[in-house]
């Protein structure tokens, strides 16, 4: 939404407002209809039908505003683990996402769930700040947490050169941070960012071949 107010000047010259407003209107339906469906879910497979679509929603909706607090439930955690320190953070930048609810995070969080461990595994979101934070030193937080952000602030510029699509550089930085600020194991981020260079690459391959551009001359 923020691109598309910075941009308005040039995407008058190319969308109606009634075109803009139609796709605005079918972003709003369609995320709406998303979370509907996520709480449908949920409730069919959580809650072997205890719950109706009403009783879910009143109960659901209103934790999203309290109990999405990714990265502060990390940091409470990591502040009241004992024993912080170098061997504590390495196994945590080690941790075998795999292990699921026998990570080292979710041992350290000691989180609970109604759900059969074995069909379904409930993670809890450290957030990078907090698994830096395992390592008992506030100077490897900032010294992580600028290296993060530079590592950010790269991808984008590459984005900008690469393409020069603002509307790209929105969508993958929301992406990007959305990943990071979710951070539980470093390995999985990585991966997402190599997945995410490589999609751009791509696209900057495609938009460089000019396919169905058509000579003047």
């Amino acid at each position: 939404m923020l691109a598309l107010f910075e941009w308005r000047k040039q995407l008058a010259g190319v969308i109606k407002r009634s075109q803009l407003a139609g796709l605005i209107t079918c972003f709003l339906v369609l995320f709406a209809a998303s979370i509907i469906t996520v709480f449908a879910l949920r409730m069919v497979h959580y809650t072997s039908g205890a719950m109706t679509m009403g009783s879910s929603l009143s109960y659901e909706l209103p934790k999203l505003f309290v109990q999405r607090w990714v990265g502060l439930e990390g940091l409470l955690t990591a502040g009241a683990t004992p024993n912080r320190g170098r061997e504590l953070f390495i196994a945590a930048i080690a941790d075998d996402p795999k292990q699921g609810v026998r990570s080292l995070f979710q041992r350290l969080a000691k989180v609970k769930s109604t759900a059969d461990p074995e069909k379904f595994t409930f993670l809890t979101n450290a957030g990078p700040v907090a698994i830096l934070l395992l390592s008992g030193s506030l100077t490897v937080v900032f010294i992580g947490i600028v290296l993060i952000s530079i590592v950010l602030i790269f991808t984008e510029e590459i984005i900008r050169i690469w393409t020069g699509n603002p509307f790209l550089i929105t969508v993958s930085g929301a992406a990007l941070a959305n990943v990071i600020c979710q951070t539980t194991f470093f390995y999985l981020t990585l991966i997402f960012l190599l997945q995410m260079w490589v999609a751009v690459g791509f696209l900057a391959g495609i938009q460089r071949m000019r396919i169905g551009k058509v000579s003047t001359e």
